[in-house]
């Protein structure tokens, strides 16, 4: 059985409300207005003072960045300094690679000449062991020649001695044969004088060659000597050219790795002079940082002054706001909604509630997505004709959905989001709306998360029958 609740009035009150009746609708926008302008001074003043303290905060942020962009200005100034330094350093040390590889072009120019200079000498000494050995060998051949000599002379000795004893026999013979012989004994005489005289010849000439000996001996020695020394030279300079020859290729491989070393000198100089460039950009970059910043601080400031001015015409606008209530409260009593003829349908608001208590339910609206929210609730609105506005809400306030859209920016103190907020229904009292001038009221229902807390909530305003 369907129940209807009542508000009703003596027989004055319906003759005060026929006259008052053309004002009620000014009278509940006005209040309307007025509460909705106590929703807006909240929330500037909730901005105000939150733009307050991001502007302190950001204060404090731009000045500590601009002290790191001053300090990192002056190190970046520093760090040019230092990089111009390398660069010239960079730059001395090409020079001096430039240098080197000059030297060692001289260097190896000389060693060159170092290396011809030891092939002549070599084949001097080649030359020379040659003569040496030729040398030798006409030696040892004239030794063999001597010794040919002194054989000579030896048969030459021998028959000087026979010579002699054959004179002396012919003396001895010319002695015995007397007057007769006489003439034989001067021939004998003169064959030993002869041979005398060829001893004596013979004597000498074996004196002469016993000298020609021992210097043919002492020409051996010393051809013997020269030879060695010969070898010895031509071991000494293949060893040296062996060692200059090593010597040119560590120099050839030193001067390679000089070219490298200076390709590197100047690719370093080129990267060095390039991060200088950057670097003075870079410090050029931060100095130009330093000074937005500090037009950044001004701005701050400039816009501290206006929501310092925000504020305070927010106080105004509430305190303004707070009169107006008061004005309007005095008149609640003649504009009161015990009226004549209005009546509630409670099974009307049971199934409406129970509607919105499956809707909060919901995996759409569980997911808190404004699209989800959306499509549903507009769905909801569509099918129920009794529906005059219908809503969702964050846990901060803040509206997901709302069609018609919200008057409000945030809900966070309005009654109805407070009492869903809370955990259970919330239904108000009647009203007119804002919308249609008509008797309404508002439900609000509690949306759980899977933990059971409160993430939100949804809520209808209800047409109510006159």
């Amino acid at each position: 059985m369907t129940r209807l609740l009542k508000w009703s009035a003596t027989q004055n009150e319906e003759s005060s409300a026929d006259v008052l009746r053309p004002l009620r609708p000014l009278y509940y926008t006005a209040k309307v207005t007025a509460d909705r302008i106590d929703a807006a001074v909240i929330h500037v003043k909730e901005t105000a003072a939150t733009l307050v303290g991001l502007s302190t905060q950001s204060e404090a942020t731009e000045i500590q960045l601009r002290d790191d962009a001053v300090v990192a200005m002056r190190e970046m100034e520093g760090a040019v300094s230092r990089m111009k330094k390398a660069t010239e350093m960079s730059q001395a040390v090409d020079h001096s690679m430039q240098r080197v590889q000059e030297e060692i072009q001289t260097i190896t120019a000389l060693f060159t000449a170092v290396e011809e200079l030891l092939q002549k000498s070599s084949n001097t000494i080649h030359r020379l062991h040659d003569i040496v050995h030729d040398t030798s060998r006409r030696v040892d051949e004239f030794v063999m020649r001597v010794e040919s000599v002194q054989s000579v002379l030896d048969a030459i000795e021998n028959i000087a001695r026979e010579t002699m004893l054959l004179a002396l026999n012919a003396a001895i013979e010319a002695a015995h044969a007397g007057q007769s012989g006489a003439g034989f004994s001067i021939l004998a005489e003169e064959i030993r004088q002869l041979a005398d005289r060829s001893r004596q010849t013979l004597k000498t000439s074996v004196e002469t060659l016993d000298r020609i000996r021992a210097d043919m001996s002492s020409l051996k020695t010393t051809t013997a000597n020269s030879h060695a020394f010969v070898e010895a030279g031509t071991a000494g300079i293949q060893d040296v050219t062996a060692r200059v020859h090593e010597a040119a290729r560590h120099i050839e491989e030193v001067a390679r790795l000089a070219q490298i070393t200076a390709a590197a000198a100047s690719k370093q100089r080129e990267t060095f002079e390039d991060t200088q460039r950057q670097m003075g950009h870079a410090s050029r970059t931060l100095e130009k940082m330093v000074h937005e910043l500090d037009e950044m601080l001004q701005l701050a400031s400039e816009q501290r002054i206006q929501v310092e001015k925000l504020d305070y015409l927010a106080n105004h606008l509430a305190d303004t706001s707070a009169r107006m209530g008061e004005a309007l409260r005095k008149l609640d009593d003649t504009f009161a909604m015990e009226t004549p003829g209005v009546s509630v349908d409670t099974r009307q608001l049971t199934q409406m509630q129970q509607q919105l208590e499956n809707l909060a339910k919901h995996p759409r609206i569980l997911s808190m997505d404004p699209e989800a929210h959306a499509s549903l609730l507009y769905e909801w609105l569509q099918t129920e004709h009794a529906i005059e506005a219908v809503w969702s809400n964050r846990s901060d306030g803040s509206f997901i959905y709302s069609e018609p859209p919200a008057g409000l920016v945030n809900a966070s103190h309005r009654p109805w989001f407070q009492g869903a907020m809370s955990g259970a229904p919330f239904i108000s009292r009647p009203y007119i709306s804002a919308i249609t001038q008509q008797p309404c009221l508002t439900i609000a229902v509690p949306v759980f998360g899977d933990d059971g807390s409160v993430i939100g909530c949804i809520g209808a305003d209800v047409r109510i029958q006159l």
